[in-house]
Protein backbone atom coordinates (compact mmCIF):
# COMPACT_ATOMS: atom_id res chain seq x y z
CA UNK A 1 0.00 0.00 0.00
CA UNK A 2 2.86 2.65 0.66
CA UNK A 3 4.77 2.16 -2.42
CA UNK A 4 0.86 2.76 -4.20
CA UNK A 5 0.16 5.74 -1.96
CA UNK A 6 4.21 6.76 -2.97
CA UNK A 7 3.60 6.76 -6.68
CA UNK A 8 0.26 8.77 -6.44
CA UNK A 9 2.04 11.40 -4.24
CA UNK A 10 4.71 11.91 -6.90
CA UNK A 11 4.87 15.15 -9.39
CA UNK A 12 4.77 13.41 -12.75
CA UNK A 13 2.62 14.41 -16.16
CA UNK A 14 0.75 10.85 -16.77
CA UNK A 15 -2.12 9.61 -14.62
CA UNK A 16 -1.62 6.60 -12.66
CA UNK A 17 -4.55 6.12 -10.79
CA UNK A 18 -6.12 4.00 -13.23
CA UNK A 19 -2.88 1.43 -13.51
CA UNK A 20 -2.51 -2.12 -12.34
CA UNK A 21 -0.12 -2.74 -9.60
CA UNK A 22 2.50 -4.08 -11.12
CA UNK A 23 3.13 -0.64 -13.01
CA UNK A 24 2.90 1.34 -10.08
CA UNK A 25 5.94 -0.86 -8.20
CA UNK A 26 7.44 -0.68 -11.60
CA UNK A 27 6.99 3.15 -11.87
CA UNK A 28 8.21 3.17 -7.91
CA UNK A 29 11.11 1.34 -8.39
CA UNK A 30 12.32 2.91 -11.83
CA UNK A 31 12.33 5.81 -9.57
CA UNK A 32 14.58 4.77 -7.00
CA UNK A 33 18.33 3.45 -7.52
CA UNK A 34 20.08 0.26 -6.43
CA UNK A 35 21.93 1.93 -3.59
CA UNK A 36 18.11 3.29 -2.34
CA UNK A 37 16.78 0.25 -2.45
CA UNK A 38 19.67 -1.66 -0.59
CA UNK A 39 20.05 0.97 1.96
CA UNK A 40 16.25 0.96 2.92
CA UNK A 41 16.56 -2.54 2.88
CA UNK A 42 19.07 -2.93 5.30
CA UNK A 43 17.65 -0.23 7.63
CA UNK A 44 14.62 -2.58 7.94
CA UNK A 45 16.34 -5.25 8.98
CA UNK A 46 18.06 -3.63 11.28
CA UNK A 47 14.99 -1.81 12.82
CA UNK A 48 12.85 -5.23 12.63
CA UNK A 49 15.52 -6.90 14.56
CA UNK A 50 15.82 -4.25 17.51
CA UNK A 51 12.33 -4.47 18.09
CA UNK A 52 12.56 -8.58 18.40
CA UNK A 53 15.92 -8.08 20.40
CA UNK A 54 13.74 -5.67 22.51
CA UNK A 55 10.60 -8.03 23.19
CA UNK A 56 12.90 -10.99 24.09
CA UNK A 57 13.02 -12.82 21.18
CA UNK A 58 16.92 -13.30 21.43
CA UNK A 59 16.21 -14.89 25.37
CA UNK A 60 15.75 -18.73 25.80
CA UNK A 61 13.45 -19.97 25.46
CA UNK A 62 11.70 -17.30 23.71
CA UNK A 63 7.82 -15.67 23.12
CA UNK A 64 5.30 -17.57 21.24
CA UNK A 65 3.66 -16.57 17.72
CA UNK A 66 1.22 -14.98 19.53
CA UNK A 67 2.75 -12.43 20.97
CA UNK A 68 4.74 -11.21 17.94
CA UNK A 69 1.24 -11.29 16.54
CA UNK A 70 0.77 -8.15 18.98
CA UNK A 71 3.60 -6.69 18.42
CA UNK A 72 3.50 -6.30 14.84
CA UNK A 73 -0.25 -5.22 15.27
CA UNK A 74 0.23 -2.62 17.29
CA UNK A 75 3.38 -1.09 15.37
CA UNK A 76 1.32 -1.81 12.02
CA UNK A 77 -1.55 0.63 14.13
CA UNK A 78 1.22 2.93 14.99
CA UNK A 79 2.51 2.87 11.18
CA UNK A 80 -0.88 3.38 10.28
CA UNK A 81 -2.00 6.44 12.29
CA UNK A 82 1.79 8.29 11.98
CA UNK A 83 1.14 7.98 7.50
CA UNK A 84 -1.77 10.21 7.33
CA UNK A 85 -0.13 12.70 9.67
CA UNK A 86 3.04 12.76 7.53
CA UNK A 87 1.03 13.40 4.15
CA UNK A 88 -1.04 16.17 5.75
Amino acid sequence: MHGYVWTLNLPIDMDMTDKPAGALVRHQLDNMGHFERTIQSILIVFVVSMILLAQGYAQKPGRNTWHLFKISTVVGLICGFARPVQVG
